[in-house]
């Protein structure tokens, strides 16, 4: 039997990154809230539709991203000339509060700005962001937010939403 050596059109299209690309996936509100319409628990159904109709309500535009497994949905804000995302929902039921986003605007650049959003999401029962998340971007369960159907995230993200026009006008 004869040796072939050299590699295949397989091995050449793996190693440059050819066959690797993972079909993309783009997320809309339909589609997000559609993964959301089946999960087991009607708090956090009715959760994540309230945050959604929040994002919707105040922010300059909703973002969603393409990935394939996971879709999210965050809101944007013009603040000078870049634009912050201070919190995103995924499907997958986390909700990461961006710090690290939060902390390039200038009314949340500030170490003790950032400070005081967290000890307010603090405040929720089951939600307790560790002291060095600061500069990140730590998740939260959706499913902690869900007692009061995400009522106490929310009037805390309208104190981040002011806080943000308040600095940037639009």
């Amino acid at each position: 039997m004869p040796i072939v050596l050299g590699q295949t059109q397989e091995a050449i299209d793996e190693k440059s990154g050819a066959s690797s690309a993972k079909p993309r996936r783009l997320w809309d509100e339909a589609r997000f809230l559609e993964t959301f319409a089946g999960h087991a628990d009607p708090k956090v159904r009715t959760t994540a539709n309230a945050i959604v109709a929040w994002i919707k309500a105040r922010a300059d535009r909703a973002v969603f991203n393409d990935a394939p497994s996971f879709g999210s949905i965050g809101p944007e804000f013009k603040t000078g000339d870049e634009a912050c995302v201070p919190m995103r929902l995924w499907t997958d039921g986390s909700l990461p509060v961006c710090f690290n986003q939060l902390k390039r605007t200038s009314v949340f650049a500030a170490d003790s700005a950032r400070q005081e959003l967290m000890d307010r999401l603090n405040t929720i029962p089951g939600v307790m962001i560790p002291p060095d998340a600061l500069e990140k971007q730590p998740y939260i369960r959706l499913a902690a937010v869900s007692a009061d159907h995400g009522a106490s995230f929310l009037e805390i993200m309208d104190w981040v939403c002011g806080k943000l026009r308040e600095a940037s006008p639009v």
